[in-house]
């Protein structure tokens, strides 16, 4: 009995290490992030069709820009809170974002969809990572469920849709 019970605390500890995640992002207090940038760009298609968008969080508000190749169709603000904001740096950890090596080879792709985040702490950049989405793959420097957190920064824009047509 006495064996088991100097065992457990080093069975305890392997567990914990393998189990807690890591995140890049989580290593900064998200009382330290200050910002986040989500950007979207449209596959080529003509103008009529085509939205790129920026969404930027802060504690105090969240802003939408809207764009067909340049040309901004909506610039709308919307205030945000503290918890709201918090919710949304919980999930770049949920969701595992982070810099991964940088994947180039989109030999024959053409015309995908990217995606771009950016945490802020203050006036440094914390994480900057790309994700070009064609053909079935995705290339860039940006790993974890960039699906997921998209949705989820999205989902604070209440008329989203409508700012999209």
């Amino acid at each position: 009995m006495k064996r088991i019970s100097y065992l457990f605390p080093v069975i305890l500890t392997v567990l914990i290490l393998f189990t807690t995640e890591s995140c890049s992002v989580k290593k900064l207090s998200k009382n330290k992030i200050t910002k986040i940038v989500y950007s979207y760009g449209d596959s080529s298609v003509p103008p009529k069709y085509h939205r790129s968008y920026t969404i930027t969080a802060t504690k105090d508000e969240i802003k939408i820009v809207v764009d067909s190749y340049g040309n901004i169709l909506a610039d709308t603000t919307y205030q945000m809170d503290k918890q709201k904001f918090d919710k949304l740096t919980d999930n770049l950890c949920e969701n595992k974002l982070k810099n991964k090596k940088k994947t180039e080879d989109t030999e024959g792709c053409t015309g995908g969809t990217s995606r771009n985040i950016k945490v802020y702490s203050g006036e440094n950049l914390v994480l900057n990572g790309y994700a070009y989405f064609c053909g079935g793959e995705i290339f860039g420097d940006l790993d974890g469920d960039i699906n997921s957190f998209a949705a989820e920064i999205k989902s604070f824009i209440p008329d989203i849709d409508k700012l999209l047509e």
